[in-house]
């Protein structure tokens, strides 16, 4: 007996997993922050050094130039305010600096960092319009018909509903 007691013992001493928590709680998990996340992109996103960001079709080698174009990850910074998102900042490429009092959650997932980009559009706000293009740029996302829903929803703002009918023409474009 005292063999399968000592059996039993250090598996109740080992750690119990912690539940995942989402990105949205953890981008969320401050009112007053700034947080910095990073994603994969899609295929042909590249950045700047100006902090421009293009999308390649393909074509751009077709005459014997490119241009310096670092392809991805997205970066984005969100601030909060009283718990409301009042900046959102997309980059594609580069590298983060060391800052004091930003949270970095480092490399995460594209479709969650998509969806918590839409649910920020849906929010409204200051910078809810900001947060499409960063949502489309994701990598291993078809996120048109989510686009779609914002577009027709009268209870999302103008200036949101136009980005993602934009998008919508974007990706539609590229399908075609």
């Amino acid at each position: 007996m005292t063999r399968i007691l000592g059996g039993t013992v250090p598996l109740l001493l080992l750690p119990i997993p912690a539940r995942a928590q989402s990105l949205q709680s953890k981008v969320f998990a401050k009112q007053d922050a700034t947080v910095r996340l990073s994603y994969a992109s899609r295929p042909g996103v590249c950045g700047g050094q100006n902090g421009n960001i293009n999308i390649r079709d393909g074509d751009d080698d077709e005459d014997g130039w490119t241009s310096d174009c670092e392809e991805g990850p997205v970066r984005v910074v969100i601030t909060l305010r009283q718990g409301a998102v009042t900046r959102l900042t997309t980059r594609v490429g580069g590298r983060w600096l060391p800052m004091a009092g930003v949270t970095d959650l480092g490399m995460v997932s594209a479709p969650e960092a998509s969806q918590l980009m839409l649910a920020i559009a849906r929010k409204g706000g200051r910078a809810a319009d900001d947060a499409i293009m960063p949502a489309m740029l994701a990598d291993s996302v078809q996120i048109w018909p989510d686009l779609l829903k914002l577009a027709k929803n009268p209870d999302v703002n103008t200036e949101v509903r136009r980005s993602a009918v934009f998008w919508v023409g974007q990706a539609a474009a590229r399908g075609a």
